[in-house]
C-alpha cells in the first residue's frame, strides 16, 4: 500500500529528528506533520487530463 509506505517514511523522518537538539525538536516535528499531511493529500489527487485535477476522498 502506498499509504503505508508514506506513513513509514514519515515515521522514519520523525525518528531521525530526535537527533536534533531539544529546542528545535518541537519545531521540526510540527514541520514533518505538515509535510506528511500534505503528502497524504497529494497522493489522493487524480489527474484527469491536462489542467484537470480531482481530489479523492
Amino acid at each position: 500500500m502506498l499509504l503505508n509506505h508514506v506513513a513509514e517514511g514519515c515515521f522514519s523522518a520523525i525518528a531521525a529528528s530526535f537527533n536534533q537538539s531539544v529546542e528545535s525538536l518541537g519545531r521540526h516535528a510540527a514541520y514533518l506533520k505538515r509535510v506528511c499531511r500534505a503528502w497524504h493529500v497529494t497522493t489522493q489527487v487524480q489527474v484527469l487530463g491536462p489542467g484537470f485535477r480531482r481530489a479523492e476522498g
